[in-house]
């Protein structure tokens, strides 16, 4: 697998055909498949191809969208919630990147989308906070996060 220098996995050629026989649960494509479906409708036949990589040491979760290939690699972590919110948030990455916004940053647009599509699939606030790592104040309500309130 192939890593960038901070040890983030890139998704290339080699690694798509290294992990692309690793089982990806049903309920992951069935979720990429409602998020587009209730995000963009007209775009359901460019879902992202996704491939489930193994967490690295010392990492809880993580992921990352590559619009170049159109797809998402998600890490493995025995949190189910914890997954569902990753392949949101990178599913928020891909309607950006299919609306003409493939930057990939975490900006006021990024968190507009955030905010409405975690609670339509019942993120909780407290796992939401953990995963985008922006509200450092547990009773900040997530309506906040703006460019101004993340890291």
């Amino acid at each position: 697998m192939a890593t960038d220098k901070y040890g983030e996995v890139v998704l290339d050629e080699q690694t798509l055909r290294d992990f692309g026989d690793e089982p990806v649960p049903q309920w992951v494509h069935a979720l990429m498949r409602r998020v587009a479906q209730d995000a963009l409708p007209d775009r359901i036949d460019a879902l992202p191809a996704i491939v489930m990589v193994p967490v690295r040491e010392g990492q809880k979760f993580g992921g990352r969208h590559y619009p170049e290939l159109n797809a998402i690699a998600v890490y493995k972590s025995a949190d189910r919630l914890v997954v569902k919110t990753v392949v949101i948030h990178e599913m928020i990455h891909w309607i950006l990147a299919q609306i003409g916004d493939p930057s990939g940053e975490h900006d006021k647009k990024f968190y507009e989308w955030a905010s409405a599509l975690y609670p339509m699939y019942e993120i909780p606030t407290k796992t939401a906070r953990f995963v985008e790592q922006v509200c450092d104040d547990p009773n900040e309500p997530c309506h906040t996060w703006s460019k101004s309130s993340y890291r």
